[in-house]
């Protein structure tokens, strides 16, 4: 009877042990960006981060390469190029989506305003609709 208590404790000790690995692997991409990334566009486009998560990262990219580019224009370069640009464009791509999903949703709301109108009776569930799809477009 302890066997199967002591096997049960153990399947069940694994997911908890994975995802805090997990969870530490994810805070340490974004903690410290350029020692898991070859450069700020696979950030913008790793799956396991979230945008939030990402931006954080591109951030912690950009002050160092703001730092590296400051220091090369007071000659203490050590032979590095700076990647802001990269940087700076990961960022805006970022910003780009969020913007795109706007737009989207705005376009969704444009097209059921009528629709809306002409069936009043059917004006709340396509209102509710409206939402969802706002808040999923703009969530992503």
């Amino acid at each position: 009877m302890e066997e199967a208590t002591m096997s049960d404790r153990s399947t069940t000790a694994k997911p908890v042990a994975l995802d805090e690995t997990q969870q530490l692997r994810t805070a340490e991409k974004v903690d410290r960006p350029a020692t898991h990334f070859d450069g700020p566009h696979d950030v913008a486009t790793d799956s396991e981060l979230s945008e939030g998560q990402k931006r954080e990262a591109l951030d912690t990219l950009e002050q160092d390469a703001r730092q590296l580019s400051d220091a090369a224009a007071e000659g203490m370069s050590g032979g590095e190029r700076s990647n802001l640009d990269d940087v700076l464009d990961a960022k805006a791509g970022l910003a780009g989506t969020r913007k795109d999903a706007a737009q989207l949703a705005e376009g969704w709301t444009d097209r059921l305003a009528p629709l809306i109108r002409k069936h009043p009776a059917s004006s709340l569930a396509a209102a509710a609709i409206a939402g969802i799809c706002l808040g999923m477009s703009i969530r992503r």
